[in-house]
């Protein structure tokens, strides 16, 4: 497999925001692989100049209580450990990472930019980088029904796996080649 999803979450929306939590799992058509999950300690965040919105802040106060469990401090890591931790994740690919997030200037954008900000080069091409928004958005158009979200919205990997379902059902819905 070398199909990911990843989804993070952050406290902005910006490609500068702070990012407390990245989830991923491989995927094909036919079955899901291995997942990733961490905490990010939002500190490791800051002191590296990441930002912050209170507009974020103000949205996450509204969340479930299991989707505030990000927030907790309890299994946080630094987001350097994170990030290399997420590269040695990648590097189980059978060949080149491609790399499906949710929104051209969002996950992949914002966890890029959180890899240049520690100096180390992100682990796959800005030629295998995947929009799943666009996927939906041409599934819509076409009348696709999608199955019932599962877990905890607004937890990454709950999220990850959610849009695997997505990208898979609008492949196979139209009979597309993956």
């Amino acid at each position: 497999m070398n199909n990911v999803m990843l989804d993070i979450e952050t406290m902005g929306t910006s490609a500068n925001a702070a990012i407390i939590a990245i989830g991923a799992v491989f995927f094909d058509l036919e079955e899901m692989g291995d997942t990733f999950y961490t905490k990010i300690d939002l500190q490791s965040c800051l002191d590296l100049g990441f930002d912050i919105e209170a507009s974020t802040i103000e949205w996450w106060v509204g969340q479930s209580d299991q989707a505030k469990d990000v927030l907790s401090p309890s299994g946080r890591t630094e987001l350097q450990t994170a990030l290399d931790l997420f590269a040695k994740f990648l590097s189980k690919a059978s060949s080149s990472a491609i790399i499906w997030g949710n929104g051209p200037a969002f996950d992949n954008a914002i966890l890029s930019n959180a890899y240049r900000k520690i100096g180390v080069e992100k682990p796959w091409s800005y030629r295998d980088d995947r929009c799943v928004r666009t996927i939906r958005a041409i599934g819509d158009l076409y009348g696709v029904s999608y199955q019932n979200f599962s877990g905890t919205q607004h937890n990454a990997l709950d999220d990850a796996i959610y849009q695997v379902s997505i990208i898979c059902q609008v492949f196979k819905s139209l009979r597309l080649p993956f």
